[in-house]
């Protein structure tokens, strides 16, 4: 089967990737109905990334592609859009099944709404081949009404659509489209997944992470890991500072853990955001590949997880954790 997927990879951010590698890991054993391979047919992969020249998910049957439009106002890339475009609708024409994956079109809190005009354009590309289309693995958490109208047109003439926690169900069955309810796909990391609730040792909104964090916790001689992304919250930095303070006065080994590496989005590099709290005793890793070893490989005692996917990989990793959560997809862990 030959399958086009659209994914937010190639933007240096390890849940996306992660997320893409475990989706087609579900999708090659026949996980999922509608890529069930018929006659043991191994699947093509054409997957549309941000930057394909390095990716950090590597497969005998990936090919990966550069989205179209890409700085479409800058002239110098001309060139290279219109060879996109030809990419784009070559792929389409290729393709048996398309793969919607893309964390920006469904939070129009962290973006706008030139985004999804041009899933919206994608969509009527779509239609027009004839392609059956499944919506794979997402999370929906948009809030104003024409980012609803947009949604409700792409996701009406799709085959299936999968998402990954309540409220992006019920937000679709307000607008009177049916949805399946599935686990992330990252919770396949490691293999079949089981949940083990002991393991969660509190829930905090994120704009409370100081206040009872780790009270009754057993933290002598332990690695922390803190995972935390850019928020527009007040004494939000303060507040990790004076984590970081304390647990070096208590002896603790601190690694502070970025998800994201953003190279053009200042607000969403992880790195260049927790770099600052980094003292004598508090590491930090440098990459991806870093960042998914220390979960992996189990190179700390306990997470504090204020990254979606540093919960999801501390519960697959079995990894002790606190959940600080600043929207509809961390309360859901």
């Amino acid at each position: 089967m030959n399958i086009a997927i659209f994914a937010s990879i190639g933007s240096e951010n390890l849940w996306d990737e992660l997320i893409l590698k475990n989706e087609i890991r579900l999708f090659d054993a026949g996980k999922v109905e509608e890529f069930q391979s018929k006659g043991g047919q191994e699947n093509s992969y054409r997957v549309f990334s941000y930057s394909p020249k390095n990716p950090f998910f590597r497969h005998d049957h990936i090919q990966y592609l550069e989205y179209f439009p890409l700085g479409i106002r800058n002239p110098k890339n001309i060139l290279r859009n219109l060879r996109n475009l030809f990419s784009f609708f070559q792929t389409i024409i290729w393709s048996d099944k398309i793969v919607i994956w893309w964390g920006g079109l469904f939070y129009d809190w962290e973006t706008n709404n030139s985004a999804l005009k041009q899933w919206k354009w994608r969509s009527w590309v779509f239609r027009l081949f004839r392609k059956q289309v499944v919506v794979y693995g997402v999370s929906i958490d948009v809030r104003d009404e024409q980012s609803l109208q947009i949604i409700r047109d792409i996701f009406s003439s799709v085959q299936a659509i999968y998402v990954r926690d309540v409220s992006s169900q019920e937000s679709l069955g307000a607008l009177w489209i049916k949805s399946s309810l599935i686990l992330d796909p990252v919770y396949y990391d490691a293999g079949d997944y089981d949940e083990h609730t002991e393991l969660t040792l509190g829930k905090y909104p994120a704009t409370d992470i100081w206040t009872n964090i780790l009270q009754g916790v057993d933290v002598s001689g332990k690695t922390i890991g803190i995972a935390l992304r850019k928020l527009e919250i007040t004494d939000y930095t303060l507040q990790i500072e004076r984590i970081c303070n304390y647990m070096i006065e208590q002896w603790w080994k601190v690694v502070l853990l970025p998800h994201s590496f953003h190279a053009h989005d200042t607000e969403a590099n992880d790195y260049q955001f927790l770099l600052p709290f980094m003292k004598d005793a508090v590491q930090i890793t440098h990459s991806m590949q870093e960042t998914y070893d220390v979960y992996a490989k189990k190179k700390i005692d306990i997470c504090i997880a204020g990254r979606f996917h540093a919960g999801v990989l501390a519960k697959v990793y079995k990894i002790p954790h606190v959940i600080l959560s600043y929207a509809k997809k961390t309360e859901s862990l």
